[in-house]
């Protein structure tokens, strides 16, 4: 845990610093912008899990599934071919479900909300041209929240229950390609990236105390558009 923690501190000390000799070196090599896109990660274990949480004669669809992921950037311009990107980006997904029928209900609640923090080298092939392929890679910190609720009822009394909120932040990375069209000040893009990271929640338990910890896989494509204006 200390030595997650180490890592963390460094690197974002060390964007932090890199931004700030950014700053006070060329103020109009700075763009500042927004993107938006469908993310898809696997949720492999994750959703195995749900698969699996109930007695399928209960009818219980529990499933985690991709949806949309919207954020900021700041780029710098380093050379016409090559910039540094830095990103926020919120993702947001949950899924529930009920059933009260019979002398056995069951109800469960889950939500996930994941803060990532991304920092990218991107190459341009053409910058001459208003429009260009580029390719790209970073590394980031995902910060991850798993909120969880189960009750299972037994002649409508809640029995066995299990609740909680663990929040981690793994380090991942990511590698992207894209299309971008350059006009004026303004940068638009269409980029695909694939992101690579998991995360741990050890806090975790199931009802039924069967299931002690699992592991939340956030990698999986990420297809989005944003635009940036020079200042």
């Amino acid at each position: 845990m200390m030595k997650k923690k180490l890592v963390v501190s460094l690197g974002t000390g060390a964007l932090v610093l890199v931004f700030g000799l950014l700053l006070s070196s060329a103020q109009a090599a700075l763009s500042f912008g927004g993107l938006v896109g469908r993310y898809n990660p696997n949720f492999s274990e994750l959703n195995d899990y749900l698969d699996s949480s109930a007695p399928p004669e209960w009818g219980i669809d529990l499933e985690f599934e991709g949806r949309v992921m919207n954020g900021a950037a700041v780029e710098y311009e380093i050379t016409p071919n090559f910039r540094l990107r830095g990103e926020w980006n919120s993702f947001n997904a949950g899924t529930s479900d009920s059933n009260g029928g019979g002398m056995f209900g069951y109800r469960a609640e889950y939500k996930l909300n994941v803060n990532a923090y991304t920092f990218s080298g991107i190459y341009t092939v053409s910058p001459a041209k208003p429009i260009s392929p580029y390719i790209g890679a970073g590394v980031g910190q995902f910060m991850t929240k798993f909120q969880w609720e189960e009750i299972e009822f037994y002649t409508g009394t809640p029995w066995l229950t299990s609740t909680g909120s663990e929040t981690e932040g793994p380090i991942g990375f990511q590698v992207l390609s894209g299309v971008g069209f350059q006009t004026g000040t303004l940068l638009l893009w269409g980029e695909a990236r694939y992101i690579s990271a998991e995360v741990e929640m050890k806090n975790f338990q199931s009802h039924d105390g069967s299931v002690s910890g699992i592991t939340i896989d956030l990698s999986g494509l990420f297809l989005n558009v944003g635009t940036v204006i020079r200042f």
